[in-house]
């Protein structure tokens, strides 16, 4: 499935900008009386938001999930424009392996190496070694494969049993991140990584470069 071509972009565009115009753009909720988050304002949804909004446009589900979790995490005057910057960004006629090699896999393993800068290498190995384990996986080019899913759960392991045995705040939120990058739900990773709004708004302008190199 493809994501959407010039005229549907345009009117999912159009919808994001009437919606900050009129205030209508909020944090905590789906979409409900005309408000909504990011991904409720763009798919006019509540209940199955995600779904609705990739049946709609072919945004994959795992991206509009992680939009909505940067969208919570934004300070306001940034969430309330993140909607029209978002859909904006993501390019036309594009298939889900685009996105997955080309945003989801390079986001991940950007999310990951920002967490080596937070977390004292020699006293948590380790973590170290659940983080290295989890960008070498999304670093392949067999991402899915029998041999990559193998892979991908002895990372899974190793980044879980890291996580519950770090003494260290920035040590366990580096290794539950690598944790979810391995169960693939990159909005955690994310989530994980994120400690206040400039870590958020840093996520954000990656995931918006990713999406722009596409086109």
């Amino acid at each position: 499935m493809k994501t959407f071509n010039k005229v549907k972009k345009q009117k999912y565009i159009d919808r994001a900008v009437l919606h900050r115009k009129a205030d209508e753009i909020v944090q905590g909720l789906y979409y409900e009386g005309g408000k909504g988050c990011c991904v409720g304002c763009l798919a006019h949804a509540n209940e199955n938001a995600h779904e609705e909004l990739e049946k709609q446009t072919g945004i994959p589900e795992w991206l509009s999930r992680l939009a909505d979790t940067l969208h919570e995490g934004l300070p306001d005057g940034e969430y309330q424009k993140w909607p029209e910057l978002f859909v904006s960004s993501v390019p036309k006629n594009t298939t889900h392996d685009d996105f997955l090699y080309k945003v989801k896999a390079p986001f991940i393993v950007f999310v990951l190496k920002s967490n080596l800068e937070n977390f004292d290498h020699d006293r948590h190995p380790d973590v170290l070694n659940a983080i290295n384990g989890s960008i070498e996986l999304w670093e392949r080019d067999d991402i899915y494969s029998t041999s990559w899913n193998a892979a991908r759960s002895a990372a899974r392991s190793a980044a879980f049993s890291a996580a519950f045995s770090a003494s260290e705040s920035a040590a366990e939120s580096a290794a539950w991140s690598a944790a979810f990058s391995a169960s693939e739900s990159a909005e955690w990773s994310a989530a994980k990584s994120a400690a206040g709004s400039a870590a958020y708004i840093k996520l954000r302008d990656e995931l918006v470069r990713l999406l722009k190199d596409m086109s």
